[in-house]
C-alpha cells in the first residue's frame, strides 16, 4: 500500500494518495484470497449525490481485476459509459432481502449516506459474504475544518454550519456508527481510517493540488441536489434563499485563500473463515 500523503491539519489527519475517481477500493488491505474472486459494489443513484457515477467503481474493479466477477447494484438504472464483459449491473434496494445467486468475496459500500437500517445492512451483507471474505464501507463526514481558519465566516462555512444543524434525526458523524455494527454481526479483522482531502488546490504538491482539485469539480457538481432537499424540507428555507447562499459558496470553493478539508473513512472487515460470527478484535487508525 502507498504510504499517504502528510498534511498540516488538526489530528492529524493523512491524505491518502489521490484514487481514480473518489472510490478508494483498499484492495491491499482487503484481498481476497482468490484471483477470481466475487465482487459485489453497492452504489447511490445518480446523478446528485456526493458518491455519483457508482459504474465507475464497479467498472473499475473489473478492469484492475480480469480474473474477477464483479456486480454493481444501484437504485436506479446504470447507464455506463462503456462496458466490462467480467461486470454486470442489478437495480435492487440493498435494505430489501437479497435475492441474488452467490455469496461474494468482496463487498464494497460506497457513499450510501445516513441510512435508517444500517444494521440489517451490515447482517445482510455477513450473511451474503463467503467465508473469509470482506466488506468495505467508504462515506464522507460532510463536516469541513480549517487548519488555519481561514475558512470560518465564509459562505460556505455558513452553509456547513446549517447542514450541521439540520433536523432531519440524522447525524454527519453516522460514518463512525459502522466499526461497532461489524463487530456485533461477527466480523473479525475490524480496521477504521479516516483520510483527510482538501477542498480546493491550497496546499502544495502535485498529489494535493490534483486531489484538491478533484474536490472542486466533485463538491460543485453535488452541492445544489446534497442542499436543496435538507434547507428547504427540513430548515424551512425557500428555494430562492437556498440559490443566493450557494452563489456565493460556489465562488469561494475553489478560492486557495480558504483552506478547508473533509475527512474520508473507511471501514472494512473480514467474515470469520469458518463463516460463524464470532467476537472480532479490532483496530482505529487515524491516517
Amino acid at each position: 500500500m502507498r504510504e499517504p500523503i502528510k498534511v498540516e491539519v488538526p489530528g492529524p489527519v493523512d491524505l491518502a494518495p489521490p484514487p481514480d475517481s473518489f472510490v478508494l477500493l483498499s484492495r491491499d488491505l482487503t484481498n481476497p484470497t482468490s484471483d477470481t474472486a466475487l465482487y459485489l459494489i453497492i452504489s447511490p443513484p445518480t446523478p446528485g449525490h456526493p458518491g455519483g457515477d457508482g459504474w465507475k467503481a464497479a467498472l473499475g474493479a473489473s478492469q484492475k481485476n480480469p480474473a474477477s466477477a464483479v456486480l454493481g447494484i444501484d437504485l436506479e438504472k446504470v447507464q455506463p459509459a462503456y462496458t466490462v464483459p467480467n461486470c454486470r449491473f442489478q437495480v435492487m434496494d440493498v435494505l430489501e432481502d437479497w435475492n441474488l445467486d452467490t455469496p461474494f468475496d468482496f463487498v464494497h459500500v460506497r457513499m450510501l449516506g445516513d441510512l435508517s437500517e444500517k444494521g440489517r445492512l451490515v447482517q445482510t451483507i455477513f450473511d451474503n459474504l463467503n467465508p473469509g471474505g470482506w466488506v468495505e464501507f467508504t462515506e464522507w463526514i460532510v463536516l469541513l475544518q480549517s487548519p488555519n481558519h481561514s475558512f470560518e465566516g465564509t459562505a460556505f462555512h455558513r452553509w456547513n454550519q446549517h447542514l450541521r444543524l439540520r433536523k432531519l434525526g440524522s447525524s454527519l458523524f453516522y460514518p463512525t456508527e459502522y466499526k461497532a455494527l461489524l463487530q456485533d454481526a461477527g466480523f473479525e479483522g475490524i480496521s477504521e481510517t479516516k483520510n483527510g482531502a482538501p477542498t480546493n488546490a491550497c496546499y502544495p504538491g502535485k498529489r494535493l493540488q490534483k486531489v484538491g482539485t478533484m474536490m472542486t469539480a466533485n463538491w460543485k457538481a453535488i452541492l445544489e441536489p446534497l442542499t436543496m432537499p435538507v434547507f428547504t424540507g427540513a430548515l424551512g428555507w425557500t428555494p430562492e434563499q437556498v440559490k443566493s447562499l450557494l452563489l456565493e459558496v460556489r465562488n469561494e470553493i475553489d478560492d486557495t485563500r480558504y483552506h478547508s478539508f473533509m475527512t474520508l473513512m473507511t471501514v472494512c472487515g473480514r467474515k470469520p473463515r469458518d463463516g460463524t460470527s464470532s467476537s472480532s478484535a479490532s483496530t482505529s487508525t487515524a491516517q
